[in-house]
């Protein structure tokens, strides 16, 4: 697969690290993997458990999509790069669809498409909704065992203030309707803007380490919610909207020193990136991760605040049990820990992976990791729960 060795940021997700301490009860370390697949991925940017055990793996950088049967150490590599049907570039997250479907957030072509059971490519819609009075982008966060998409609505505010939280927006998944189903805290952006009013350029960059809202979907279409403040928690939100708050968590806020300023930058390079353009009052907008989108900026760049937040961005997933595993922010350098949280928003324990390695999903009474190798190549790993 092809390497990358300049890498940027704009926005994006930060893969986090927590203190090591002593263990308890409630606490679990993941130590050995069950199954390993041995050729490398140069960027992990989009997985999903498939039904009938195989996983699907998609490379941003490599610009590759492989259904991986890990138990046998093969894979077979799905479509091909280019713009046409049955074809990608830059792909980017996937998520599950019902009947053993997946879509494919294809960042390159800016596009969504759907993945056959059969591994065939079906219809493809763009990210960019474009009418020409009004303009948003959908860009997925999540999906339900109806086929429902979850997203932050982008677009429509772009050079003005972003407000301090914003809703979750749930899209049926015919794409004829659409719902707020929840609030959640944002992070800090920090907004540019240049040109004149009809060749306009506008891009957002995130406060490193504000306080935020993370989430994420469980099969029936409930949301986990993680909560940020003094103590964190994590609610429940049913699909009808009644709302289950959890247990307050008390925590020891993480010092920022240059160490996990840098963390951070690095967390950066592999980051989501959106720009949107007017050019004679015609919009133009382009997706892209890190250093397809030009070099990150350095540390000085940034004003740092003393702590950092109780839990990253993104730190929510929910596991088929519809158990909820939440990130929490460490040291730099330091294993990744997850809270381990039931329905009621109950912690009911920790577990902790080993060094250098971050969450991918879920199957069937297992978990799946990323191994990053010193050489930022990346290697998929299986473990049983």
């Amino acid at each position: 697969m092809t390497r990358l060795t300049s890498l940027a940021l704009f926005l994006g997700m930060a893969l986090l690290a927590l203190p090591n301490k002593v263990a308890t009860a409630q606490e679990r370390q993941l130590t050995s993997p069950t199954a390993e697949y041995l050729e490398p991925f140069d960027l992990i940017s989009g997985f999903r458990a498939l039904p009938d055990g195989r996983v699907l793996v998609s490379d941003g950088i490599g610009e590759v999509l492989v259904a991986v049967d890990i138990a046998a150490g093969v894979a077979d590599t799905l479509g091909r790069k280019g713009k046409g049907p049955g074809e990608y570039t830059m792909p980017d997250r996937l998520f599950a669809l019902p009947d053993g479907r997946t879509l494919l957030l294809d960042l390159g072509n800016g596009r969504m498409t759907t993945i056959e059971a059969d591994g065939s490519f079906g219809k493809s819609r763009s990210i960019a909704q474009d009418d020409g009075t009004s303009f948003s982008i959908i860009m997925p966060r999540a999906s339900d065992g109806s086929g429902n998409l979850y997203y932050l609505p982008m677009g429509g505010g772009f050079g003005r203030e972003r407000p301090d939280s914003g809703a979750i927006v749930r899209w049926s998944s015919d794409g004829q309707s659409s719902d707020t189903v929840a609030k959640v805290k944002l992070q800090e952006v920090k907004i540019e803007t240049s040109g004149s009013a009809n060749n306009r350029s506008v891009s957002m960059r995130l406060v490193p380490y504000s306080p935020q809202g993370a989430w994420a979907v469980a099969a029936d279409g409930s949301i986990a919610l993680a909560r940020s403040g003094s103590e964190y928690r994590l609610d429940w939100m049913s699909p009808d909207g009644q709302l289950v708050r959890g247990t307050p968590v008390s925590y020891r806020p993480v010092k920022i020193g240059m160490a996990e300023k840098e963390e951070f930058v690095e967390s950066r390079s592999n980051g989501l990136a959106v720009m949107v353009g007017m050019d004679n009052g015609r919009r133009s907008v382009s997706f892209g991760r890190g250093g397809n989108m030009g070099p990150p900026p350095s540390v000085d760049e940034y004003d740092w605040p003393t702590t950092k937040p109780p839990f990253p961005a993104d730190a929510v997933t929910v596991a088929p049990d519809g158990i909820a595993w939440v990130q929490r922010s460490t040291k730099a350098g330091e294993p990744n820990r997850f809270d381990v949280f039931d329905a009621s928003g109950n912690r009911t324990g920790e577990v902790v992976l080993p060094p250098h390695r971050r969450l991918l999903g879920f199957g069937d009474g297992v978990v799946y990791l990323a191994y990053v190798d010193e050489d930022d190549l990346q290697w998929l790993e299986r473990y049983d729960l």
